[in-house]
């Protein structure tokens, strides 16, 4: 969702208050040499590895670690040393990971994380968390009040530091300009390293925990999840186990921003000339690609496919599921990557008029495809826009073209180019609010706090569009395509028809990963101004319609069909 990039990542320019480790002064630093000083001092013996070995590990090391775990990252987040970059925090893991795996009880590991809290100095207290109307979500660190686990001594110097002064607009491992910075990515890993699996655990899990805006309503409760995937991590050995793992860590997030770092585990090298939708409840050839490549395979459009090579489509589903980060189910369905395979020619069983059919599908390292136009006319009275191919020129041809149309249908069954936003001026008489947002809290990481509501950029407009728009939507509109509804619902004469979008929006954070691997999530919320949700539900619609298996195979768009119907007829 670029088009709000901007606006989220320029509220802290230029110089950085930043607080020495006693918190007893102040002093004024850029971000240019504040990154030069750190990498002066980040120079530990955990350049490249770990030295981390753990050959079997017992329940008390594995509840021990998760306690670490817990600490670490809320002292990465929270501690004023630690977000002006006085320590290398992740040779501060690898330093007391072995401390854990000693202690004999939770007496012994709550001494060891006292002393080290203790070691790392108190700050000043200033303030308990600011409770506000305009509040999200709040931290979740009820965690540090439970004196039956931490004891009595550690539970209170965690809520010191909680309530503690911090800088309000710095930190060192998270900026509100660049989001996740400063981490090391260690691209020379070794995969048996088991301290570096444990970070990469570590540092995602606690990213997810205080800057992820929809932790709230993920299907799991995320502090379960901790203590379920540290066995996980310590169990893999080789980059493949690690990826997979990693994949399993992140599906946990249910966000379709959420991207795979192991892309070749679905998406394989080759390509079939068809698309595959599930549809009723069925995968279903729902398109050729390109007519000379499909001339050697026996598909046909409206064909079920209940089963590729040796295993069924429901066992497909199955076994892919579980690494597959998707924001509702649809959008689970349409990433499966079941149109990837590796081998050159693959076995497909269809059923194709109560036939079921054997047969052999050739695939191919790329599938060229005819590009839409990005505008036309479907008749005299009805313009189509096709938002992905918009491109500088298309407004101007659209003002022509459709001068004098009655209605106008937006396919938004794609991800549009960021041209398409110059619609806004044609279909709006002037600004209405439309989307209101929900940011992160530096000072206090864990919170998320709502803007007032954003209105279009628009200036008022007398010559704005006057006839009916029909938005088109599916589990492909994502991202900026769901923003872009919702900028355009506020016009008149507006509606919107279609199937659940892919409830997925929200700028992205890019995460780097032990391994040098990438991902990334949502990273701000998004929200109507009334606050109703968009994440994992998918943006309003005003009339829900699906294609059907009768549709697909009489080569008929009953969505389209529906929006020229509106047009022409309400």
């Amino acid at each position: 969702m670029k088009r709000f990039f901007i606006f989220i990542f320029s509220i802290t320019e230029g110089f950085c208050f930043t607080f020495s480790q006693s918190v007893d002064q102040a002093y004024l630093i850029d971000e240019k040499s504040n990154e030069l000083i750190n990498k002066t001092n980040f120079i530990s013996e955990f350049e490249t590895i770990s030295n981390i070995k753990i050959s079997k590990h017992t329940p008390q090391m594995l509840y021990n670690l998760e306690i670490l775990c817990r600490i670490w990252g809320f002292f990465k987040y929270y501690h004023p040393a630690v977000t002006a970059g006085k320590y290398n925090w992740d040779a501060e893991l690898f330093r007391m990971i072995p401390l854990m795996l000693d202690a004999q009880d939770d007496i012994a590991r709550n001494e060891i994380l006292l002393q080290w809290v203790d070691k790392m100095g108190t700050t000043v207290v200033a303030k308990k968390i600011k409770r506000q109307k305009n509040t999200n979500i709040y931290p979740d660190l009820e965690w540090i009040e439970e004196i039956e686990v931490l004891g009595e001594q550690l539970s209170h110097r965690l809520k010191i530091i909680k309530n503690g002064l911090r800088n309000e607009s710095f930190s060192y491992y998270f900026s509100l300009k660049y989001g996740f910075q400063n981490e090391m990515h260690y691209p020379a890993m070794q995969f048996d390293d088991d301290g570096l699996r444990l970070l990469a655990l570590f540092r995602y899990w606690n990213m997810i925990q205080y800057y992820f805006p929809y932790r709230h309503i993920m299907d799991k409760n995320w502090n379960e999840i901790i203590g379920e995937f540290i066995p996980v991590f310590l169990d893999v050995s080789n980059e493949h186990d690690y990826k997979l793992a990693l994949m399993l860590l992140i599906a946990q997030t249910c966000d379709s921003h959420a991207t795979s770092v192991y892309p070749e585990f679905i998406h394989k090298k080759n390509v079939f000339p068809y698309n595959f939708s599930f549809i009723e409840g069925q995968m279903i050839v729902t398109k050729c690609l390109n007519e000379r490549l499909s001339i050697s395979s026996d598909l046909k459009i409206g064909d079920i496919v209940i089963g590729i090579e040796h295993l069924s489509i429901e066992k497909i589903i199955e076994e892919k599921t579980p690494y597959i980060s998707a924001s509702n189910h649809a959008t689970l369905l349409r990433d499966l990557g079941l149109n990837f395979t590796e081998t050159k020619l693959v076995n497909f069983h269809i059923i194709r008029e109560n036939d079921t059919i054997s047969t052999d599908i050739t695939s191919f390292p790329s599938v060229f495809q005819q590009q839409k136009k990005a505008c036309r006319l479907l008749s005299s009275d009805i313009g189509y826009i096709y938002p992905e191919n918009f491109d500088i020129e298309t407004m101007t041809e659209i003002k022509i073209l459709f001068a004098n149309t009655k209605g106008i249908i937006i396919d938004l069954r794609c991800y549009p180019s960021s041209y398409a936003w110059d619609l806004e001026q044609y279909l709006l008489p002037e600004p209405k609010s439309y989307i209101k947002f929900s940011l992160p809290d530096i000072e206090y990481p864990g919170m998320f706090r709502f803007t007032e509501p954003k209105k279009n950029p628009v200036r008022k407009n007398r010559d704005f569009y006057k006839g009916k728009i029909i938005i088109v939507v599916n589990e492909y509109t994502q991202s900026m395509a769901e923003t872009m509804v919702m900028a355009f619902q506020v016009a008149p004469y507006v509606k919107v028809i279609g199937s659940q979008t892919s409830g997925t929006n929200g700028d992205v954070l890019s995460i780097n990963l032990p391994g040098n691997i990438n991902t990334q999530i949502s990273g701000i919320g998004v929200y109507y101004p009334d606050n109703r949700a968009t994440q994992r539900v998918g943006i309003s619609i005003d009339e829900e319609i699906k294609p059907t298996i009768r549709g697909i195979i009489e080569g008929r768009d009953e969505l389209l069909e529906r929006a020229i119907y509106l047009i022409e007829n309400e």
